[in-house]
This record gives C-alpha cells, structure tokens and sequence, in this order.
C-alpha cells in the first residue's frame, strides 16, 4: 500500500508535445450495423489494431512517442521536433487512407503544447486544443493549428488554407500512393494507388447517397466534390 500511495503522488511534469486528437466519424452507426457479426467485429477493430500494432513509433525517429485509444476516438502524441512534423503528419495520412478504404472516415485536430502522456493517462493544454480542432473541424480532414508556425510551411502533404481553416486534405492521390508503397495495413491485392483512390470515391459517392441526415450528407459530398476534381484534375492534366 505504501509503493501504491508513492506511485500515486509521484510528480508529473508537462512535455512539449506534437499531439493529435482524433475521431471516426459516424462510429455509432457502424457499431449498430456490425450487430454481433464476428466479421464486422474485427472489421471494427481495423484501425485501433492499427495504433497499437507499433505504428506509433513509426512517426518519428524518436522514442516515447504515445497513443491512447478509446472507442472511436485515439491521441497520438511525440516529443516535439521541428524536424519530426512532415513525418508525423504523413503518418496521420496514412492513418486516413488506411481507415477510408476499410470504410471509415476520420477528423482530426494538430498541435504543439504542453502534454502529460504516458500509458496510463494522457491531459494538457495541447490536448484540449487539438480536440478543439478536430471537434471545429466539420470534415474528413487533419485541421491544423495556425498559431504553430511550423505548419505553415509543411511540405509532402496538401496543405490548404480555406474559409479561415488551415488544415491537410489527405484524399490526395499522391498520398494514397505514398500510403501504398509505405502502407503498415493490409492493402486489396492487384490495387496501385490510383485504383484505391477510385475506389474509395466510390464508396464516398454511397455514403453520401445513402446519408441518415443532412448534416452526415454534408460531410461526405464536401469529401466527394473534392475527389471529383482531383480526378478530373489528373486525367486530364
């Protein structure tokens, strides 16, 4: 008892972190449709196997770098290094590819602050920005702290700044390309990543179509617009 009451009050100390918040978007639905079906179980399980898989530490070169994970919502965090953000922020784009083509949307929020995380708890500043951001952030898309002077800059993704967001639109195709030839996911056999992005398109178009409500419509035809002109844009360039 006496080891327990030390552990409990031993200090703990803010780091500067990189730290994202992140949320599967209409999860309540898949759970409904998944019912007690052992295949749609696992299928559920996709992306938190994912982050507990050791992706995690592929975000940087560094070490300590953390997740903690809860129903449909996960925080990632690392050191802070200027160095390290293109890599963490490409790794989150894997993260969106990876979960899309395995039907599941994803939102998120990006900052630098003052975090505790380890692997019990995880609380700060930064993290209540970053779920500020993702909560704000309406879309399919990695919403971007524009105080961080860092992301303004970012290069390797498709950084967009629209209607006073900044934010990284990952339904690029040269991201799902990089996300193939990099992918830490299980990928359909004989599909580059043109073919993938075509098919994610595709069941964009479906969810959009077969939307519960407006508000669940909006989301995804603002993704499937996008997608449209990304194609276009690439056929015929």
């Amino acid at each position: 008892m006496e080891n327990l009451n030390k552990s409990i009050l031993e200090p703990i100390n803010y780091e500067v972190r990189l730290v994202c918040f992140f949320d599967i978007l209409g999860w309540k639905s898949h759970i409904d449709k998944a019912g007690t079906d052992p295949t749609q179980l696992t299928r559920l399980a996709f992306l938190p196997r994912i982050l507990s898989s050791g992706f995690v530490k592929s975000l940087s070169t560094g070490s300590n770098n953390k997740v903690t994970s809860f129903s449909d919502c996960a925080v990632l965090s690392i050191p802070y290094d200027e160095n390290e953000v293109a890599k963490f922020v490409q790794g989150l784009c894997s993260i969106f590819v990876g979960g899309a083509i395995n039907g599941f949307f994803v939102r998120a929020g990006v900052t630098v602050g003052n975090l505790y995380h380890d692997d019990q708890l995880v609380f700060g500043p930064a993290l209540n920005k970053a779920y500020f951001l993702e909560s704000t952030g309406k879309y399919p898309r990695i919403i971007l702290d524009r105080d961080i002077e860092e992301f303004q800059h970012l290069s390797g993704v498709n950084v967009r700044d629209e209607e006073g967001t900044l934010f990284i639109d990952p339904f690029s195709i040269s991201t799902f390309r990089k996300s193939c030839e990099n992918t830490v996911y299980p990928l359909p056999e004989k599909m580059d990543g043109m073919a993938l992005y075509v098919a994610t398109e595709e069941l964009v178009r479906r969810e959009m179509e077969g939307a519960s409500s407006e508000h669940v419509k909006n989301k995804f035809e603002w993704l499937y617009k996008r997608m449209r002109h990304e194609l276009k844009h690439n056929l015929f360039k």
